[in-house]
């Protein structure tokens, strides 16, 4: 069975992309500090002292991981993969408030965090 030139090409290029990284499924090294399954974690402990329910979400430095809803006065844990000494911020959205978003705080694998909700959502804080 003969092959078109076309195809050859196409299977020649691939290989050769392939082999050269470009074509890589891992991310590379330190690109995303979400990492994955098989990663390092942090802990992440949400209080909401407020009355209201709030989204949560993980601010890296390359990108934005939502982790949940927390009720009006419950708490949550929720898991980050994170790979290496980097800095995290949480953006707060209220149901029906303004948004607000923490200062970045230095995290490495394994460490614990606590979030505290409040009303209005600019004064929650963080603290290790």
């Amino acid at each position: 069975m003969a092959c078109s030139p076309a195809r050859l090409f196409l299977a020649l290029a691939v290989s050769v992309l392939a082999g050269s990284g470009c074509l890589s499924t891992t991310g590379g090294s330190g690109a995303d500090p979400f990492g994955g399954a098989d990663e390092n974690r942090i802990l992440v402990r949400v209080e909401n002292l407020a009355d209201s329910d709030m989204t949560i979400s993980a601010l890296g430095p390359r990108q934005r991981q939502v982790l949940g809803v927390v009720r009006g006065r419950s708490s949550a844990r929720f898991e980050i993969p994170w790979r290496s000494r980097d800095f995290l911020r949480f953006q707060i959205e209220p149901m029906d408030g303004a948004p607000h978003t923490t200062d970045a705080v230095s995290l490495e694998p394994g460490e614990q965090i606590q979030l505290f909700l409040q009303w209005p959502a600019s004064r929650s804080t963080v603290r290790r």
